[in-house]
């Protein structure tokens, strides 16, 4: 870190805003979320404040370090953020998720389909579709429609393999299993 603090910010910017962003991996991979925050406060200080794409990411950043240490509305926020920002059309749907699982968390059904809705039109990749699906499946349960949110999961794993993507969707495929009494296929699928 020392030899990081004598590097001439101007001229190797983009190297000490990769080595930011190195950091920031880091520290959200070892769940040191102030840490994180630290640099990416940091990083915010050094990006052109032109550069839309930049400062979405970065809200990005902000906004999934909140989530994880459960500051929903502070993560929301920056959300929000992205959504006044231009994003582009990606990044507008990675938002609009977040958002939605956010909604979701707080159990306000209504916001939650509300965003979820605005999601889809906005989903032109195959994991973006699982995404929306797996939020869809927890609407369901929110709504207490176990059955419906059952057939969701289902047809997300037909097709999918475990990954990071889709490990958490996973664990509450297996709760719902489990809440259903349909022990049999919840062993089958953690074997």
């Amino acid at each position: 870190m020392k030899d990081i603090k004598n590097v001439d910010k101007v001229v190797f910017k983009n190297v000490y805003l990769d080595f930011l962003d190195r950091l920031i991996y880091l520290y959200i991979n070892k769940r040191n979320y102030n840490v994180a925050l630290r640099y990416i406060s940091e990083k915010e200080k050094e990006l052109n404040v032109n550069d839309v794409d930049s400062f979405n990411r970065l809200f990005l950043e902000y906004s999934y370090v909140y989530g994880e240490i459960n500051q929903l509305d502070k993560a929301e926020a920056y959300l929000q953020k992205i959504l006044s920002n231009n994003p582009n059309r990606e990044t507008k749907s990675v938002a609009l998720s977040n958002i939605t699982k956010i909604y979701v968390d707080k159990k306000n059904v209504n916001k939650a389909k509300q965003y979820l809705n605005e999601c889809i039109s906005y989903s032109d990749t195959h994991e973006s579709e699982v995404y929306n699906d797996y939020l869809l499946a927890k609407v369901c349960i929110l709504e207490d429609r176990p059955k419906e949110a059952l057939q969701l999961y289902e047809g997300i794993f037909v097709n999918e393999d475990i990954n990071s993507m889709t490990l958490g969707m996973m664990n509450d495929y297996l709760k719902l299993l489990n809440s259903l009494k349909k022990y049999n296929k919840s062993l089958l699928l953690m074997n």
